[in-house]
């Protein structure tokens, strides 16, 4: 899907100035240092230079402290990262040294007791940085087994393992414990070609005692069976069975073989059922054994889906729209849809003092529960008090911008009281994951001008978003610290959204599938000869959001959830603004392993680029700007993602 929103051109006009040649200009250069070193060449101050001058920089750390970088006016530095550099002289400017403090080193103390010895990092005595994390591998000789790692093991991933690692956090000393083998006793060593595992009793070496009678259990991977066991197969009871005995009379590998099953054309039926519905047959299909098929029911208008019903056996959940069904024979099923029945409750308006409300001060009907955004705004002079009447509710009865959550016939007032001459009232408020710390939550009364401190403060596992409502004199509604001018009665709202965690099984973060995208798709641009696309904060952010809202609001649309922020929001004239969004499944079936992060990513910018609509907002020539938010689906099974474009026309 894509989508587009324009506004007027505005058209620039620059002119040139012809000047006299003249002396060369001197200019000053500042230079600082942080603290934790010096400038060894100049010193710090104030150096007079002439036009196009070129100025040896050193950078000197002090015992215990280390050259970071130059910043301030380093466009004319030769290497920003170098504590050695040159600076050529063309304005005015001023240049700081950064230094930080050298890392605390630890030691850590690694030896082993008898029948072994540690392999990684070795043994003896190493020096690590605070928080380093340090590979462990210790390795038994013939005739012993590792046991576990003693001394000061708290920071060790897994005493048991004996290929672990450890957090060096202070002084420490580990051993590496080892004890013989039982005598009488036989390792089995088992594995698996591709399309399956062991898994009794797994893929690896396990030790028996002499006799032992094991159980072998070799399953195969959805389109695949098994075949035999080969290798030291003497006391197998069956090498043609998945499930069998091996007895252990000596050391023995064995491996489980598989292979596809012959492909087989299996037809899916697909039909629908739902009172008031036409019902029947609406699509036949054919797939090759083991197939896992995307299967989606989407219920017309006025109903919602139910469950599947039929041969369902293979469909992952049916109780979901959106699942799978594994083709392993000829299916009939039915998607079943329901009628929705809808309640409509009355919400009836007042007002107290002087001022209005959204909605207007009346009645007004809504579906049961509707969550309605309210919003009192005072008349010249007054400010907002507070809502009462049936307030259980409404979020925040002190917010002028709040909602109410319709679960019944309410009946609400705004309240508004006079302002003394010369003041101006601010209400502040915030939505759920977060709150407003300073100056709080509540109405508060300030002279005219006042400058006032905002502090929007996430709880645990939420991230501000942006403050909306009279935002017109606030320095950066994208800020969670910032401030608003007191010209008038303002009421703000601090908005918050809740952290998308990494499901399960996942080897990757949200931030690096925005990443991917945008090299993917620039990727695109260039191949077409195109400029690449520079990511823009406010994209992101607004991108971000609407992933995030879809999720939690379990849609998918283009269209804006009731309190995001729109598609336009922030676009300045003159500007065009397209957008692209996609829900990826994480990994091909389910249950099945997971998709890499290179698949998922591939797999979204292909299907754009294989679509008409999206591939225009790809390549559009005119876009300069984009911005990417992805989020996972609750249990991780999809990847929600926006990107956004803009540029001039």
């Amino acid at each position: 899907m894509k989508r587009t929103s324009s506004f007027l051109v505005v058209a620039a006009l620059i002119t040139g100035m012809a000047g006299c040649v003249s002396s060369p200009a001197q200019y000053d250069l500042i230079i600082l240092s942080t603290e934790g070193g010096k400038i060894a060449t100049l010193g710090e101050g104030t150096v007079a230079c002439n036009e196009g001058e070129v100025v040896n920089l050193v950078a000197e750390p002090e015992e215990g402290y280390q050259f970071v970088n130059w910043t301030g006016d380093v466009g004319d530095i030769a290497d920003v990262n170098a504590a050695t550099t040159t600076i050529t002289v063309h304005d005015n400017c001023s240049v700081t040294a950064n230094f930080e403090e050298v890392p605390e080193k630890h030691n850590l103390s690694i030896s082993s007791t008898a029948g072994g010895s540690v392999a990684i990092p070795g043994e003896g005595e190493f020096a690590y940085d605070e928080g380093e994390v340090v590979d462990l591998v210790a390795e038994a000789e013939e005739g012993f087994q590792f046991v576990n790692w003693t001394g000061d093991v708290d920071t060790i991933d897994d005493v048991e393992v004996a290929s672990t690692t450890i957090t060096v956090n202070g002084d420490c000393s580990i051993t590496a414990s080892f004890g013989q083998i039982p005598p009488e006793q036989w390792s089995l060593t088992t594995s698996s070609t591709a399309g399956g595992s062991v898994t009794v009793p797994g893929d690896g070496t396990f030790t028996y005692d002499v006799g032992t009678v094991v159980s072998l259990v070799a399953t195969p991977a959805t389109g695949y069976q098994f075949v035999n066991w080969t290798g030291d197969v003497v006391t197998i009871a069956n090498v043609e069975a998945a499930s069998t005995t091996v007895t252990m009379n000596g050391d023995y590998s064995v491996t489980a073989n598989f292979e596809r099953i012959p492909l087989t054309g299996y037809t899916l039926t697909v039909a629908v059922s739902g009172s008031g519905l036409p019902s029947g047959v609406v699509q036949q299909h054919t797939y090759a054994a083991g197939t896992v098929v995307q299967i989606v029911a989407t219920p017309p208008c006025g109903y919602q889906f139910v469950d599947w019903t039929g041969d369902v056996d293979t469909i992952a959940d049916v109780n979901s729209s959106q699942t799978t069904i594994t083709m392993n024979g000829d299916y009939f099923i039915t998607a079943n849809f329901a009628r929705i029945t809808v309640t409509y409750y009355t919400l009836t308006v007042a007002v107290s003092g002087s001022g209005s409300t959204s909605p207007a001060v009346g009645q007004h009907a809504y579906a049961a529960g509707t969550v309605v955004p309210i919003i009192a705004t005072p008349a010249g002079g007054y400010r907002f008090v507070n809502w009462t009447g049936n307030v259980g509710t409404i979020a925040n009865v002190n917010a002028a911008s709040t909602i109410i959550t319709m679960n019944g016939d309410y009946f609400i007032t705004a309240n508004f009281e006079a302002i003394l001459a010369g003041q101006y009232s601010l209400t502040t408020s915030s939505t759920t994951g977060g709150s407003v710390t300073a100056p709080g939550e509540t109405t508060f009364t300030y002279d005219a001008g006042t400058v006032v401190s905002l502090v929007a403060t996430p709880a645990t596992g939420y991230h501000f978003v942006n403050w909306t409502g009279n935002v017109g004199t606030i320095t950066n509604v994208n800020a969670a610290s910032t401030t608003i001018t007191m010209s008038g009665s303002y009421s703000v709202v601090a908005n918050f959204l809740e952290d998308s965690p990494i499901p399960p099984g996942i080897g990757y973060t949200e931030a690096q599938a925005e990443a991917l995208i945008i090299v993917l798709v620039n990727g695109q641009r260039q191949q077409s000869g195109l400029s690449a696309l520079s990511e823009d904060p406010l994209l992101t952010s607004l991108a971000r959001e609407h992933s995030i809202s879809m999720v939690v609001n379990d849609f998918f649309s283009h269209d804006r959830y009731p309190g995001e922020r729109s598609f336009s929001y922030g676009q300045l004239p003159g500007t065009i603004r397209g957008e692209n969004i996609a829900m990826i499944p994480t990994r091909q079936y389910i249950p099945g392993p997971y998709l890499s992060l290179q698949q998922v990513c591939e797999w979204a910018v292909s299907a754009w680029m294989g679509s008409s609509g999206h591939r225009e907002n790809i390549l559009r020539p005119s876009f300069t700007r984009t911005g990417v938010g992805v989020a996972f689906s609750e249990g991780g099974d999809y990847l929600y993602i926006t990107q956004m474009f803009e540029g001039y026309y």
